[in-house]
């Protein structure tokens, strides 16, 4: 995560931002927008990121605390909200993004709204080490004129309407690699968890062990069950192939 990060998506964002800061300030905004949403999971793995640095005319970069990192997360909202707010009130002409925009539709108002919701899931993410800015920020979304997300349909998506397809998808259901890990299995079970028949599939057959003449000797119930494999284990796919499987195929 934080080197396919820093050697493919920052530089891109990077240049984006020199490229539409001063012409199209309303790109630039969205850029922002990217740039919280893809910063904000690295700091949540690795705390200090290098952020507000990164780019700089002279080539020094220091890593931010995760604290001065959430910090710049907001302040970046912040520009990036007042500039498509600006543009929307004034009603400038700002570049057609519909052609472009995989994750949303297009609209300004759209990912106005996603600018909000992410400040909101910051602000939760804060809500232990600093309650009184988490409400803070919390309430400057909630409070924005032009609202949140709040419905299932409102949300970031990658669209495959022009052909992509979800890489994961095809690890799942083409490679056959990808399947609940044992700690789910303990966890979902045995909490009788809503959520695991939205994350897997119930095992689609039994299992057949062979004895130590390779006969098929001892059938393992699995079929219907929600079964996991653990961290680690290294053996033919063919011994796990009936445990349940994620959800996601390439269409997801």
């Amino acid at each position: 995560n934080w080197g396919y990060t820093y050697a493919y998506i920052l530089p891109q964002i990077d240049k984006l931002e020199d490229s539409t800061r001063v012409n199209y300030p309303e790109v630039y905004a969205i850029t922002k927008i990217l740039k919280v949403e893809v910063m904000h999971r690295i700091s949540d793995m690795y705390g200090p990121v290098i952020y507000s640095t990164f780019g700089n005319d002279n080539g020094v970069y220091s890593a931010d605390t995760q604290k001065e990192a959430y910090d710049a997360f907001f302040r970046d909202l912040d520009i990036a909200v007042g500039l498509i707010t600006e543009h929307l009130r004034s009603k400038t002409i700002a570049p057609d993004l519909s052609d472009f925009d995989i994750l949303l539709d297009g609209n300004y108002i759209s990912w106005l709204k996603f600018a909000n919701s992410l400040r909101m899931r910051l602000a939760i993410r804060i809500a232990m080490a600093d309650p009184e800015k988490a409400r803070s920020e919390f309430l400057k979304a909630f409070h924005n004129p032009y609202g949140v997300f709040e419905t299932v349909k409102d949300r970031l998506v990658v669209s495959i309407r022009n052909g992509y397809q979800n890489p994961l998808g095809e690890i799942n259901r083409i490679w056959n690699e990808v399947y609940m890990n044992a700690s789910m299995e303990s966890i979902l079970n045995g909490f009788d968890d809503l959520r695991r028949e939205a994350f897997f599939e119930p095992c689609p057959d039994d299992v057949l062990l062979q004895d130590r003449d390779g006969r098929d000797s001892v059938r393992i119930p699995l079929k219907g069950q929600y079964r996991g494999i653990r961290q680690g284990t290294m053996f033919a796919h063919t011994l796990y192939s009936a445990l349940s499987k994620i959800y996601v195929n390439v269409q997801t």
